[in-house]
């Protein structure tokens, strides 16, 4: 019989083509996978599968073959402002948190537009600025969009203050569920009026 666990504690749907997890037998898990709150991995679409097995994540870091190492710099894993360069020293760009302020005329309004993205199959999210998510929308070789999904959020920040809050975590709420955005409501803090004034 299957482990109930409430919705809002799994993201469902996912999908790995190797070289992420190890099943029971040790070997590349490649199909539908999900994940719990608590990060656990799981093979299957969801807990009802009957043939779901806990994954175990690869953390062997992957070598580069030498001549392919002078292609790209070191990359410091932990810091988010990395930039990967190649051969022809171009930047790569990895989208970084900017925050973008509310200008008067956007005050005028009573909206503005937040610009995120969030990495695909992990549940980092990051507030970007327009400049970045047209990048990532446009897959300009500049950025390394492949690795991001971008979505952008209406915001309101003057009027009735419990509207507001009120419009901003449904947005918030539509956005989750058309994207399947799992936790991102946590990734701003539940502060829905964040900007307001």
């Amino acid at each position: 019989m299957a482990k109930y666990y409430p919705s809002h504690q799994i993201l469902t749907d996912l999908y790995t083509n190797g070289g992420e997890f190890l099943n029971s037998n040790g070997s590349s898990y490649i199909g539908p996978y999900y994940e719990l709150s608590t990060g656990q991995i799981f093979s299957g679409i969801n807990p009802n599968d009957p043939l779901t097995e806990e994954l175990t994540t690869i953390t062997t870091p992957i070598e580069i073959p030498e001549q392919e190492a002078n292609l790209y710099s070191r990359v410091i894993s932990n810091s988010p402002y990395v930039n990967l360069i190649n051969s022809n020293t171009n930047p790569i760009l990895i989208p970084k948190y900017i925050t973008t302020l509310p200008t008067s005329e956007e005050y005028n309004k009573g909206l503005f537009i937040r610009y995120f993205c969030k990495k695909v199959n992990e549940l980092i999210y990051i507030e970007i600025d327009k400049e970045q998510y047209d990048l990532i929308i446009s897959q300009s070789s500049t950025i390394l969009w492949q690795l991001y999904i971008p979505f952008e959020l209406t915001w309101i920040i003057t009027g009735d203050k419990q509207q507001a809050a009120t419009t901003n975590r449904k947005n918030i709420e539509i956005i989750s569920q058309q994207l399947q955005l799992f936790k991102f409501g946590d990734y701003l803090n539940h502060d829905y009026l964040k900007y307001y004034q």
